[in-house]
């Protein structure tokens, strides 16, 4: 699983997370990956895509399955909390065909196995 940052001055780095099988804790393990990888990075505005619409609509309505509560809960604290070092973070679903990046980067990926 992979997941790009790109930086408002065009600068992209990825990165590459090890995750169980699962699909959907796989996309949430991920997106609980990001913001980390963000505030290690100085990152202070964050928008988060997901193809997984039932994801994104869990971690914007703040209602998790009790599979994925402990990630969803954790993603809640990084972003949301008082503490969290973000000023703006967006969760946003968009469909895979239009996130042309991280769908070539995740094929090649899975193109070496």
């Amino acid at each position: 699983m992979f997941y790009l940052l790109r930086s408002i001055m065009g600068h992209s780095r990825r990165q590459k997370i090890s995750v169980s099988d699962e699909i959907s804790g796989d996309k949430a393990l991920a997106i609980r990956g990001a913001p980390l990888n963000a505030a290690s990075l100085d990152f202070h505005n964050i928008c988060l895509r997901s193809d997984s619409r039932e994801l994104i609509r869990a971690i914007n309505r703040r209602k998790w399955t009790i599979e994925l509560h402990g990630v969803l809960s954790d993603i809640d604290s990084l972003v949301f909390s008082a503490s969290s070092t973000f000023t703006f973070c967006r969760f946003e679903f968009i469909p895979r065909s239009t996130n042309g990046p991280a769908d070539r980067l995740a094929k090649a990926h899975l193109s070496l196995y």
